[in-house]
């Protein structure tokens, strides 16, 4: 997973992702939800409630938690979280997740990323916050774009402030992947037909040239 990192990502910050508008800029339309209709509410102010039912077994018995980013269709982008994951990390993430869906005005690919943001609802796409970290030790396995909680840094924390090296942050790096995927689209052998084919082409490119 973490020999993806390449040039890529600095294609993708500079044609999509580095949303830097100032506040002129148009409403995103992608919103947080927080009326989610579900049994044990954890922290409504946060948007923090239970996994839905309807997500499955294997989501509602490996995970406590969830939250969710809402597309211009209406259709949820799920977040669920286990119960090791701080509520500050798992809104951090959701921030990156919202920030990644953005309108970025004036930009080759960004301009109106709705159909990005679309795309990942249709696909059901799940961020899965996972205990501990990528070394095998987590043994829960679902359908999920996985992120590991000593590999979600939090500013203004003890990692943060004492530059603790010791924990990667690379929360930016597996969202970005995780909207790539099941938004923008994967072309080759393991393709994922997205709503930006073109951007994938240039993504492809940079890939190869890089």
């Amino acid at each position: 997973m973490k020999n993806r990192i390449s040039n890529t990502i600095l294609v993708f910050t500079a044609l999509l992702f580095m949303s830097c508008g100032s506040k002129k800029d148009k409403e995103s339309k992608v919103t947080t939800n927080t009326t989610i209709e579900v049994e044990n509410v954890f922290n409504e102010e946060l948007g923090i409630v239970a996994v839905p039912k309807s997500l499955g077994v294997a989501f509602t018995k490996n995970f406590n938690r969830y939250i969710k980013v809402v597309g211009p269709n209406g259709k949820p982008i799920h977040i669920v979280i286990q119960d090791d994951i701080t509520d500050e990390q798992a809104i951090r993430c959701r921030g990156i997740l919202e920030h990644f869906l953005k309108d970025y005005l004036g930009s080759k690919y960004g301009n109106d990323k709705s159909e990005i943001a679309n795309k990942m609802a249709e696909n059901n796409a799940v961020l899965a916050l996972m205990n501990g970290q990528d070394d095998g030790s987590n043994d829960v396995r679902v359908n999920a774009q996985p992120l590991f909680k000593n590999e979600i840094q939090v500013e203004g924390y003890s990692w943060y402030t004492n530059q603790n090296y010791e924990h990667r942050d690379v929360a930016y790096e597996e969202i970005l992947h995780f909207v790539h995927d099941n938004g923008i689209g994967v072309d080759g052998p393991n393709s994922m037909p997205g709503a930006a084919p073109e951007f994938q082409k240039e993504i492809r490119a940079a890939q190869i040239n890089g």
